[in-house]
């Protein structure tokens, strides 16, 4: 390893693909789930057909193990540190695959703590750091796509408190909040690297 993680993702297909993902995951379609996971890191992360289905059998195990109120927060870390360690390895990146697995699993973690609450600041903090430690770029440059992340969760959080229909056009409205985020954060990771240089 030693490589940085390249930032070759359509952030409209990625967008498009983690809508659906996390309209699988909140209707507990675990196939779904597994299939779409499937599409995204042969498609937007460039795994092989073996590491991807290594890669998907974790976080599979990873949603399973966080979706009940009553969780299984350890596990659901130790797999996602797999599911990161695989994509580490069949990229030859050189990110510490179990911080970006535990910053993961600390942003669901927040994520559940603060939903209805005003103060996002935690989450969108949460949600930079994650890119930060994939592609070597200091959390505060992805402060723009976090928080448009930060948005496409909140309303996912309107529909899972019942306060928004589950709508074609409500998560027409998340797919286009994680678009503009991958935009944005493939914008910035290419600016902070064109910088470094």
């Amino acid at each position: 390893m030693g490589e940085p993680l390249p930032a070759t993702f359509d952030p409209r297909a990625i967008g498009f693909l983690e809508a659906r993902l996390w309209h699988a995951y909140y209707a507990r379609h675990w196939p779904r789930v597994a299939l779409l996971t499937d599409r995204l890191v042969r498609g937007q992360v460039g795994l092989a057909p073996e590491s991807a289905i290594k890669a998907v059998r974790h976080a599979a195990r990873a949603a399973v193990a966080w979706a009940p109120a009553k969780n299984d927060p350890d596990k659901t870390r130790r797999e996602l540190r797999a599911f990161y360690r695989i994509i580490a390895e069949a990229q030859g990146a050189s990110f510490d695959s179990d911080a970006v697995g535990d910053a993961e699993c600390d942003y669901w973690a927040i994520h559940r703590e603060i939903v209805g609450q005003t103060d996002r600041v935690p989450l969108i903090a949460s949600l930079a750091r994650i890119p930060a430690l994939l592609y070597g770029v200091p959390a505060a440059k992805f402060i723009g796509s976090a928080t448009e992340r930060e948005l496409a969760v909140l309303l996912v959080d309107l529909i899972t408190s019942g306060q928004q229909a589950s709508t074609a056009g409500a998560w027409n409205e998340i797919t286009g909040a994680l678009v503009r985020s991958y935009e944005l954060l493939r914008a910035e990771i290419a600016e902070s690297r064109a910088a470094d240089v």
